[in-house]
């Protein structure tokens, strides 16, 4: 199958299973995950578009599914099981593996600590909620943000910014040149 019709099939699936709702957050998850930083530009924007949802809520869905990839794989595959009861566990959600995956990004923690925390929310049955994490976080590994997240943030809302189609042009070039200058350095 090419990639064009691949990513037709992704897309489809994404929406369907996001309008089931109830029981299909996984599912919706692993088909954002296929579109997500894999396509050409605006693949995303155009997902979200079609679900009739903000860009950020495909991203978050994708990003949850992709920590959940990367952990059931961490050191050949030893950790899946666990990370599966994890996922189906009653009281972790979608949103603790968002959560963890922009703690992974912010803190910029290894995939061994972002394990350790998995273990903790599922120790705790509950007791930490996706808006306690980054609190829970602080206190075991303390504030270990840099730069680098600030810096990526800045490029996210700069990103948002340049695709506004009413930004004035003599804006767009300035804010080109500081998301160019902020990604050669950082």
């Amino acid at each position: 199958m090419d990639s064009e019709k691949l990513r037709e099939v992704y897309v489809r699936k994404a929406i369907e299973t996001y309008r089931k709702k109830d029981g299909y957050d996984w599912q919706s998850a692993l088909w954002c995950s296929r579109i997500v930083g894999k396509y050409e530009k605006g693949a995303t924007l155009g997902l979200a578009d079609d679900m009739s949802v903000s860009t950020d809520t495909v991203e978050d869905r994708a990003h949850a599914y992709m920590l959940f990839e990367k952990l059931g794989k961490l050191d050949g595959g030893i950790f899946r099981r666990f990370v599966f009861n994890c996922r189906r566990a009653p009281f972790i959600y979608l949103s603790h593996f968002r959560a963890l995956y922009d703690i992974q990004n912010s803190f910029n923690l290894s995939d061994y600590q972002v394990l350790s925390l998995l273990n903790d929310i599922f120790q705790d049955e509950g007791g930490i909620s996706s808006r306690k994490l980054e609190a829970h976080t602080r206190t075991r590994y303390g504030d270990t943000r840099g730069w680098q997240y600030f810096a990526q943030r800045a490029m996210k809302e700069i990103n948002k910014t340049l695709q506004e189609p009413n930004l004035p042009k003599d804006g767009r070039e300035k804010l080109s040149e500081a998301y160019n200058w902020i990604g050669d350095n950082c």
